[in-house]
């Protein structure tokens, strides 16, 4: 099967429209936009899409970035020439995006019938390919939502064996686009995000445990702090937008109110959405003195 028969499942190898290219990242680059000795991250829309993303990827690896990290769905991986040429092209770390441990959950936060399968396939090249080359990082990332956070435990438990992963990072819902539109069927408050976790840390070994990592979680909320990452400015190169240094969080720029100077990760935190305080308020948040 061809990478364009991929247009059975739903989606296409190529996207008309203004996308980023390598004429565009060239000029990027020459004209510094891009910070260099930091790391590059191909994000969405779906950047596998992309047909020049190889080429992206090599002419960044041969600019000396640290680091070309691919966001994606991990749906054309399922292609195990395609997932080679990416890690040869210098793609060194891989975030998979899963959201359920099964068709039924992950599918239905996806709402794309067969998007399991594809992604699962995907994750499994990539693992074998690790193999040969040891130094490619692969998270999965996993969006927290009324959906899927029943499932958690049995999304870690199905990896629990599985060498090759290094981290699983979880994500709250991001609230634009979509994400806000289905806010009061999806949205989870950070309280019970942080009660749910807890709860799947308990019964997991010490080891995979130390292997989560929550992203844009406050560290007021919920006793996680051993396992929240802090907020790391990357380039971003969205696929059907400019690219850009991520400052702020995707998808908005936090807000935080007056008793927050007092907290000790004041100077860390990049604050809360502002959607999620209009939906439910500011009560959760406890300053850590």
């Amino acid at each position: 099967m061809e990478l364009d028969d991929f247009s059975a499942y739903g989606v296409r190898s190529r996207r008309e429209g203004n996308i980023i290219n390598a004429a565009k990242l060239r000029k990027y680059i020459n004209n510094g936009f891009l910070i260099k000795n930091s790391k590059v991250v191909f994000t969405g829309g779906e950047p596998t899409l992309n047909d020049e993303l190889p080429v992206m990827a090599s002419m960044l690896k041969s600019e000396n970035f640290s680091g070309v990290a691919l966001q994606t769905n991990g749906r054309l991986l399922s292609y195990p020439d395609y997932a080679l040429e990416l890690v040869r092209s210098g793609i060194n770390e891989f975030g998979i995006s899963l959201h359920g441990s099964k068709p039924s959950v992950h599918d239905a936060v996806t709402r794309t019938p067969g998007s399991f399968q594809q992604t699962m396939r995907g994750i499994e090249n990539l693992v074998l390919i690790k193999r040969i080359f040891p130094y490619i990082k692969i998270s999965i990332n996993t969006i927290l939502t009324r959906i899927n956070i029943c499932d958690i435990y049995s999304l870690f438990f199905k990896f629990r064996h599985v060498q090759g992963i290094d981290v699983f990072v979880l994500n709250p819902l991001i609230l634009s686009g979509n994400g806000e539109n289905y806010a009061d069927r999806l949205l989870l408050r950070y309280s019970e995000t942080a009660s749910a976790v807890a709860a799947v840390f308990r019964r997991l070994d010490t080891e995979f445990v130390s292997r989560v990592v929550l992203i844009d979680f406050p560290r007021c909320v919920g006793g996680l702090q051993k396992n929240i990452g802090d907020f790391e400015k990357v380039n971003l190169i969205k696929n059907a937008s400019e690219a850009r240094e991520l400052k702020t969080k995707m998808g908005y720029e936090g807000v935080k109110r007056t008793g927050c100077v007092r907290c000790r990760y004041t100077d860390i935190c990049t604050g809360i959405s502002p959607v999620y305080i209009k939906i439910n308020g500011w009560s959760e948040f406890r300053p850590v003195l």
